[in-house]
């Protein structure tokens, strides 16, 4: 994971359906109380380059993770759980890390296909809301 600052920019995305990655792999990720727009994604396997935008009045991040094995109560609940230290979230994948409001990082990820989790690990923001998901489908040659 690299973080820099850029520009890049996706204008109009609704944090209630999925935002398709463009052929360049890139977009921006707006965190706010207690939300991610978009909140989910769907990207073609390879380079992602995520600008994340603190526009909140308190600290957030937006991490990435790869999909936890749930034992089957966890599965049926499908909940994120505070914990301590993320093992229960699964493996991290890389993200932006804890920003001040009105602070932005990029984010370069190399994804291979599959489901991840976003969220804030802050606090108790991906409870609140602060959570979606990352589809990554085969990159088509």
């Amino acid at each position: 994971m690299a973080i820099g600052l850029a520009a890049a920019s996706l204008a109009g995305c609704d944090a209630g359906s999925a935002t398709e990655v463009g052929p360049h792999g890139e977009l921006t990720v707006r965190l706010d109380e207690f939300k991610i727009d978009p909140q989910t994604i769907v990207a073609a396997s390879g380079d992602l380059r995520v600008t994340v935008i603190n526009q909140g009045v308190v600290a957030h991040n937006w991490r990435v993770f790869n999909e936890p094995r749930k034992t089957a109560e966890a599965q049926q609940e499908d909940v994120v759980e505070e914990s301590e230290d993320d093992s229960d979230r699964g493996t991290l994948v890389g993200g932006a890390t804890t920003m001040v409001p009105r602070d932005e990082q990029v984010a370069e990820l190399n994804l291979k296909p599959g489901r991840y989790r976003i969220f804030c690990t802050v606090g108790n923001h991906a409870r609140l809301g602060m959570a979606g998901e990352l589809v990554v489908k085969r990159r088509r040659s």
